[in-house]
Formats: C-alpha cells, structure tokens, sequence
C-alpha cells in the first residue's frame, strides 16, 4: 500500500514538473490584449485582401507582359503559389495550367510537380479520388525534392481523409495503414532539417504526447520563420495544440491568438485558428465575440471555396447563434423581472408613505379632539 501511494505522489509529481517545464519560458500572456489584437485585424481585414489581391494582379499583368515561355512559366507558378491561401479553387485552375504549360514546353520536372500539386489541392478541396486518379498519372523518378514531398503528401491527405469518413471498419484500417506507409515514406523522402520533416515529425510527437520534445522542434520551426508570417500560423497552430494537450489553457489560447492574428493579416482564406479560436471562446460563454469570429471564418471560407469546412463552421455557427439568443433571451428575462420588482418596490415605497401620512393625519386629528 505504502509502494502504491509512493508510486502515485511521484507521478503527480512528475506531472507537475513537466508542466512547469514547458511554461516556464512562458507566462506572461495578456489575453485580453490577444484578443483585443484580432478584433482589430478583423476590422483591417479588407484592407489586406485588397492588398493581397493587388498583388495577384500584378504578377498577372508582369504574365501578360512577359517576352518568353520561360517567364511566362515561371510567373504561372507563382500565381499558383499566392492563390494557395487565398483561393483554393483558382490555385487549383492555374495548377493545371502550369502542368499544360510545362508538358507543351518539355519541362517533365515542372509538369510531374505540378501534376502532384494538382492532386494535393484536390485532396484539400474534398475531391479524394479525383486526387488519387491524378496521382497514378505521376511519374516519381521525374519529381524535384519538393515536389517528391508534395506527392507523398497528396497520398497521405488522401487516405487520412479516407480513413476518417470511412463506416466499413476494415476499409478504415486498409486506410489508415495506406496513411502510415506514405509517412513513413514521406520522413525517409524529406531531408531532415526541412520545415516539411519538421511539421510531420512535430504531429507525431503531439499524437504520441511526446510534448517535450515536440516543444523543442517548434522551437526551432519558429527561428526558421519571421514573427507573423503564414508560415508563423502554422507554426503557432502547432504550439497551440501542445500547450492544449498540456492543459495550460492560457498559453493554448495565446497561441491560438497569434495563429488566428498571422492567418488575417496574410489575408488567408482558409482559417482553422479562427474557427477554433471561436469554438474555444463559445465554451467560455464569450456567445457575441465567437459570433462575431465564426460569421468572419464563414465568409473567408467561402471565397477560398465554397466547399470547403462548411460541414465544419455550420453547426458551430447554428450553435453560437442559439446559444448567443439564449443568452439574450435570459439577460432580456433578468430585465423584466428587474423592472417588475422595481415597479412593486416603487408601488410598495409609495403605500408606505401614503399610509404613514395618513396615520400622521389621524394621530393629528384625534390630538385636536
């Protein structure tokens, strides 16, 4: 018995000191001001779609303008490229562009990269078997390192997909074990200082409840990154789901914040830290502001594609909205209740004093006689 209690005060013990260990650097976050930060970046938000839009446009005039094929390839990938955030839908147009593009002009490279990209877009946007119907079509001895990663994660995208909406349990395990190979495949791929091996490696640490060491790695992903850049979100979103797993709520929640923050002033479309952040702020009874947050993510989401995490945001928002009335609903109840027992305590005041003078009036009268 005595061994028993032992062995559990050290546990708890142990516990303790790993949570200490990765909030100690930590602890001085100001949530109110976090979230005070993306109300006003929400606010600005047109004008860094605007920005970003602009900038779109400009690379597709410098296209039209361009002398040469080889320009005008290179310009088509970077249009590509910026439309990733931005507008699902259209990257995935000018992807398949640029594998026309390359295949016309004899860039076999370009052509298979392009062609993965087109697949891990698909997987992205919902379209699994259209993804894996593309990826057959690739030529892997023909792919750049990049594009190696790319196609291993289209892969895994696809069977992870796969696996979670699967209902036939032996179809889902089929998958499942598809997702471990192309990880495996995808780690053994990747050089290993690389953000890629970095974010896959740094996921399989967090599942594992490797936090320390998962810690560790995002450290070094965020020296490799500048302060609120889209690759800072996904960054942040990764530290968020340590801290979260940790159960140190406050640094979660910050961290969260910074993901939601670097995601609206890059003008991405595609905001899962907002979305969560809503969904965390609705469990704390904060109905107005993850309201405000979930309406702001549906209308983002939209134009990134019309598809896309509607399954996700529209119970959330369902939800929000109810539980937002029943808030009202119950503050409009406390009202009327506080008017109907001022007006009785006014009415009672009023008798009281109307019975007193009139008991004056009486001791008065009965004096004089």
């Amino acid at each position: 018995m005595k061994i028993r209690f032992t062995l559990c005060v050290f546990a708890i013990m142990m516990m303790a000191v790993a949570h200490a260990q990765l909030s100690e650097q930590e602890v001085d976050v100001n949530l109110p001001e976090m979230l005070k930060e993306v109300d006003e970046a929400i606010e600005q938000s047109p004008k860094f779609v605007k920005d970003y839009q602009n900038k779109i446009d400009e690379v597709k005039q410098s296209f039209l303008d361009a002398e040469s094929d080889n320009q005008r390839m290179m310009l088509l990938m970077q249009i590509c490229k910026l439309y990733e955030s931005f507008n699902g839908d259209s990257a995935l147009a000018y992807a398949f562009r640029c594998v026309d593009m390359a295949r016309n002009m004899g860039l076999t490279e370009v052509e298979a990269d392009y062609q993965s990209l087109s697949a891990y877009l698909c997987t992205f946007l919902g379209s699994q078997t259209e993804a894996l119907s593309l990826l057959k079509g690739v030529d892997k001895s023909k792919l750049s390192n990049e594009g190696l990663g790319t196609y291993y994660r289209a892969y895994l995208s696809s069977y992870e997909t796969l696996a979670d909406n699967c209902k036939t349990p032996e179809l889902r395990k089929s998958f499942r074990r598809l997702h471990h190979q192309y990880l495996d495949s995808l780690l053994h791929a990747t050089p290993e200082g690389s953000d890629l091996y970095y974010f896959y490696y740094e996921d399989q640490l967090i599942k594992k409840g490797q936090l320390k060491q998962a810690l560790k790695m995002n450290d070094k992903r965020l020296d490799m990154y500048g302060h609120g850049s889209r690759q800072d979100a996904i960054i942040a979103y990764a530290r968020y789901r340590i801290y979260e797993k940790n159960g140190n709520k406050d640094l979660a929640t910050y961290w969260l914040c910074r993901s939601a923050l670097a995601d609206i002033r890059n003008a991405v479309m595609d905001q899962l830290s907002l979305i969560t952040l809503a969904q965390k702020l609705e469990e704390d009874g904060d109905y107005e502001r993850a309201g405000r947050y979930i309406s702001f993510t549906w209308e983002s989401n939209r134009q990134y594609s019309p598809h896309m995490r509607a399954w996700q945001i529209t119970p959330l928002l369902s939800a929000i909205e109810y539980n937002y009335q029943a808030k009202l609903n119950q503050k409009d109840r406390y009202l009327k209740t506080g008017i109907v027992c001022s007006a009785v305590f006014f009415v009672l005041w009023v008798t009281t004093i109307i019975n007193h003078r009139i008991r004056r009036r009486r001791e008065k009268t009965e004096d004089t006689d």
